[in-house]
């Protein structure tokens, strides 16, 4: 069992990005989504609509100062991802995903407390229960 953090609260932010992958048009969607995330000083971020394709995941993978868990889907649709910062104690217990995209469920140990995160896109086409 870890020790508690010296931290007495935890900031939540859940964001919808439309997309966070670098692209021609937008090469800087991603650090100007983290820079805003800083500014609201979050701890624990649930992303939706990342767009993260098979070729693109790299770069959730890369964040400094995060702890990412995310889902690979299509790089125009979909996805979503949780991240925790760093400087939080953390520790990893497993994850579950859809692998279309719609969800991921995150079990871990955060400053001292077990917690069970789900963050769920579901467009609103989508007719089909996740």
């Amino acid at each position: 069992m870890e020790a508690p953090s010296k931290h007495k609260s935890l900031r939540f932010v859940s964001w919808n990005t439309m997309g966070i992958r670098y692209t021609k048009e937008r090469s800087s969607k991603l650090q100007l989504v983290l820079d805003e995330l800083i500014a609201m000083k979050a701890d624990v971020v649930f992303l939706q609509e990342t767009h993260i394709g098979p070729k693109s995941y790299e770069a959730l993978e890369r964040i400094k100062n995060w702890k990412s868990f995310f889902t690979v889907h299509h790089p125009r649709s979909k996805g979503v991802a949780i991240l925790i910062k760093n400087e939080r104690t953390f520790k990893y217990i497993c994850h579950d995903e859809d692998y279309s995209g719609g969800y991921i469920v995150l079990f871990y140990h955060l400053c001292g407390q077990l917690y069970t995160f789900v963050n769920v896109y579901n467009h609103k086409a989508d007719r089909q229960m996740l």
